[in-house]
């Protein structure tokens, strides 16, 4: 398990605690009484053998991509997105009352969602438009060859109306169903391939190189904002890639002066270029460190 401590120039350290009176959260040994200002201190981008499901899985996956980098890179974010859920959550229970609701009720809750959904897809529109310029150069370094052309953001209602006449349009039917069926939380994210094609089309080899080049433009991304890294963990790399991809993948890794975690089974070849690196051998939950 090799691990690169990284660089960022100054140390926060962060404490968890758990009795029987809940989870005390501590940040330079003072207490942190709410659990977002305690994680955004510590930003960590996964790749594991899951991440596939980032492109190939349910639209919720990337919707949660979008907006975890969203939480840490715009600090109104959070309130905004609570927002839209506190309206979308009693616009649903009206829509299953069994009493009935009337258009001037829903219409009550639908300009809460309409002044907060339209703030949160215009967050995610302005980034997905940075993720492309930081997404298509990783792309040629690390899986040369894939044919995505482009990432496309899909609002979650139709282009060829704005979201206060598709929740009026739409209201029949949700009634019948019983939920809110447009809005920013059915939105979504595609590749772009050529031909109008989307990441669909790709195979499965390669929607896994397409998310992990997601994931580290997503890191990339939030280091051009905030300045630092986050953590990268790297799960089974050898499992997921060939050699080939492998090399390319810690050649840029190595080159991040992040804090790196790699985690597998059988021994990778590190870069030479790459920055000294920490083994451990972990062995039935006892840890020792190799180098």
């Amino acid at each position: 398990m090799p691990a690169w401590p990284g660089g960022a120039g100054h140390d926060t350290r962060l404490g968890l605690g758990w009795s029987r009176d809940g989870w005390t959260l501590r940040r330079n040994n003072e207490a942190v009484p709410i659990l977002s200002d305690f994680v955004r201190n510590l930003p960590v981008v996964t790749l594991d053998p899951g991440s596939h499901e980032l492109i190939s899985g349910p639209s919720e996956l990337r919707r949660r991509f979008l907006d975890w980098l969203l939480f840490h890179v715009e600090p109104d974010f959070l309130s905004v997105w609570r927002r839209y859920a506190r309206a979308l959550r009693q616009r649903n229970a009206a829509l299953r009352s069994p009493f009935g609701v009337s258009d001037r009720e829903l219409s009550v809750w639908e300009k809460e969602l309409v002044e907060a959904g339209t703030r949160v897809h215009d967050h995610r529109e302005r980034l997905v438009s940075e993720l492309r310029t930081e997404f298509l150069p990783l792309l040629a370094s690390i899986a040369p060859g894939l044919p995505v052309e482009g990432i496309r953001l899909r609002s979650g209602w139709s282009s060829d109306t704005g979201l206060a006449d598709a929740l009026r349009e739409g209201r029949s039917s949700d009634r019948e169903r019983g939920f809110t069926q447009r809005g920013p939380h059915r939105g979504d994210w595609r590749l772009q391939l050529g031909n109008g094609l989307d990441h669909d089309q790709l195979s499965r080899g390669q929607g896994k190189l397409a998310a992990l080049t997601s994931l580290l433009a997503q890191a990339a991304l939030l280091r051009k904002h905030r300045g630092d890294w986050p953590v990268l963990s790297c799960d089974d790399l050898a499992a997921e890639l060939d050699d080939e991809h492998q090399a390319r993948l810690l050649e840029w890794l190595s080159r991040t002066g992040a804090q790196v975690l790699i985690t597998g089974t059988s021994t990778l070849t590190l870069p030479t270029t790459a920055p000294p690196a920490r083994m451990f051998h972990v062995e039935q939950g006892r840890i020792a460190q190799l180098l």
